[in-house]
């Protein structure tokens, strides 16, 4: 049998000192794809039915006419995200929210939903049109008697999942919610401006008696009510419940600096004290 030719031959090595050099440069070539392969942020590879083979794919999840602040859009792609996940065979796309959200969180993985497929499935008409499924889809989730059976039975009889606006599904979002967490990881450059803010306040304040305490709050009753409404059918406590409540924390924190959103309504509808101050 004739011998094969060594793919690299250095005639003036020895044998020994030729395996030798072979083992150096297979274990430097695997070391490399090691250390390539550890580089990678797994993390962001998301379930197919999230990032589209096409553009247009038959069955999709969307919200049109997306609109409000970020938490409203963070909303939005929330629901469409984990509605997707859950009926498994359809694909998310957000409402022109993808370079929004992407300029501000890390790994936003769905696309927003072209123009061309949008005429498409308009052209549908009451087959896409129809809000009413979405509507549907939110019943069925809340709906504690509602069986896995059920939402498989649903995919398969819906293409086109158009949920209505500002009917968003929180019920679906802890089931998902190491995925939206890792979606929603702000980027570098917002967390140094936080840090160093943060920082800044706590050498003001450094070799005070008490510690310094941050606390921000985002409320967002709305979404609540409709919530706590959907899987209870209960109602939430007028406004004078979260009157008393923050006058028991204006009570307790003494010291404080309060920030104010900037929003326009807020500025309007909030009494701001002494101690608060806009942004």
């Amino acid at each position: 049998m004739r011998a094969t030719k060594p793919l690299l031959h250095i005639p003036w090595l020895s044998e020994m000192q030729y395996k030798a050099f072979n083992f150096i440069i297979c274990f430097a070539f695997l070391y490399i794809i090691y250390t390539v392969l550890q580089g990678l942020d797994y993390t962001t590879i998301t379930e197919p039915t999230i990032i589209p083979g096409d553009s247009c794919p038959k069955k999709i999840v969307t919200i049109l006419d997306s609109g409000g602040q970020l938490g409203n859009k963070m909303m939005d792609y929330a629901t469409v995200y984990v509605v997707a996940r859950e009926l498994k065979d359809h694909v998310g796309f957000s409402d022109s929210g993808r370079d929004y959200l992407s300029k501000i969180f890390k790994h936003i993985s769905m696309y927003d939903l072209d123009e061309e497929c949008k005429k498409k499935k308009k052209g549908l008409g009451p087959q896409f049109w129809n809000m009413y499924i979405g509507d549907q889809f939110k019943e069925l989730v809340y709906n504690r008697s509602s069986t896995p059976q059920d939402v498989t039975t649903f995919s398969s009889t819906h293409d086109n999942v158009l949920m209505p606006y500002y009917q968003w599904v929180p019920i679906l979002y802890p089931k998902y919610l190491d995925e939206l967490r890792h979606a929603f990881q702000f980027r570098d450059h917002i967390l140094a401006k936080a840090q160093t803010t943060l920082e800044l306040v706590r050498r003001l304040y450094d070799g005070r008696e008490k510690p310094v305490l941050v606390v921000g709050v985002h409320i967002r009753r709305g979404d609540y009510k409709m919530h706590l409404d959907g899987l209870y059918h209960m109602q939430l406590l007028g406004p004078e419940f979260y009157v008393k409540g923050m006058e028991y924390f204006q009570r307790k924190y003494a010291e404080k600096y309060l920030w104010q959103s900037h929003f326009p309504r807020c500025l309007q509808r909030c009494q701001l004290g002494e101690d608060t101050h806009p942004f």
